[in-house]
């Protein structure tokens, strides 16, 4: 294709090409990959709630951004309803053993709140 173009949105957004997941109007976007490991999804959200931190967040909003992101990603795809409640339980259990803070686990159960999901 030669030449510029023009699209016009009508007012909306134009993206040309996405690759992994958007979600639009989300402060965090692809951020948290839930086919990844538990592990490595722990890490993802504390490191989540860290930009969002450093953004000017306060600690309980970039809680409260980081699980509606975790939400927006399972309602894309609903096989992670059960990747959430397994990392649920393995959150839980990392905390209580000092590997994972606390406020991952607090994201992840209101994540689980917000879906309607009964806590583990």
């Amino acid at each position: 294709m030669s030449g510029n173009r023009f699209i016009n949105t009508g007012g909306g957004n134009y993206i040309e090409s996405v690759s992994g997941n958007y979600i639009e109007n989300c402060v965090v976007v692809d951020s948290i990959d839930l086919t990844q490991s538990l592990p490595r999804i722990t890490i993802q959200i504390q490191q989540t709630l860290s930009q969002l931190q450093t953004k000017g967040h306060s600690p309980s909003n970039a809680q409260k951004q980081a699980a509606e992101n975790l939400v927006e990603i399972v309602q894309l795809n609903p096989n992670f309803k059960s990747k959430l409640v397994n990392l649920a339980h393995y959150i839980s259990d990392a905390a209580a053993n000092g590997i994972v803070g606390e406020a991952a686990v607090v994201v992840v159960k209101l994540a689980l709140q917000l879906l309607g999901i009964p806590l583990p």
